[in-house]
């Protein structure tokens, strides 16, 4: 039974939503929805299906280069496919990020923005220093595959991580859920204007 909806994306007119198996491999299909049908008339019929043999927990949408990307359980698996389904790469945890080989960030959710892959999710790191929250926002130069700037939160004082679940990016903000929604959930708002300088900085050192 496909019965876990993982993180989505919008590309301006769809919805691409990652419905999985409650299971480490488990298979997946990407489903796209059309936003205005599902406004004007209410139809949550899906336009498209893509299948997966795996477990995707978030997917994010690449409108210039029409491209998805997409996270599996741990991220041990990062994938990337055309808008069509035809699948492009995939890339082992370890091969992913070109300027970080030891990248050990479980991702939770995932959104392009501005040229930026903006991840969300928890330092999985076996040699974590002391002191270091897990909680981690990072923003990755999907072209080069190289991470521009990084967010590490502090631990929220009720009840662990602030990126264990969903994330939004809009407006002058990242937008986190850390929770399954109930009565004391709580949704969070970190300024996004900083990190995106400095990922901009370091386009511009490189270039």
């Amino acid at each position: 039974m496909l019965d876990h909806p993982g993180g989505f994306d919008s590309d301006g007119e769809n919805l691409w939503i990652p419905i999985s198996q409650s299971r480490r491999n488990g298979k997946t299909m990407v489903r796209k929805f059309s936003i205005r049908s599902l406004i004007d008339k209410g139809d949550a019929t899906p336009t498209e299906s893509i299948t997966i043999n795996d477990h995707i927990g978030a997917i994010a949408v690449s409108r210039g280069t029409k491209r998805l990307f997409g996270a599996n359980w741990d991220t041990l698996l990062a994938y990337e496919l055309s808008v069509d389904g035809n699948p492009m790469q995939h890339y082992e945890r370890n091969s992913f990020i070109r300027n970080f080989p030891n990248w050990s960030i479980a991702v939770q959710d995932w959104k392009v923005h501005e040229g930026f892959l903006i991840a969300s999710g928890l330092d999985k790191s076996s040699k974590l220093l002391a002191g270091r929250t897990r909680s981690l926002i990072q923003l990755i130069n999907f072209k080069t595959r190289q991470i521009m700037a990084e967010l590490r939160l502090p631990r929220r004082h009720e009840s662990g991580n602030f990126t264990r679940e969903g994330m939004a990016v809009f407006g002058e903000h990242i937008w986190l859920l850390p929770d399954d929604l109930g009565e004391e959930n709580k949704l969070y708002r970190f300024a996004l204007n900083e990190l995106l300088k400095v990922g901009r900085e370091s386009l511009r050192v490189k270039n």
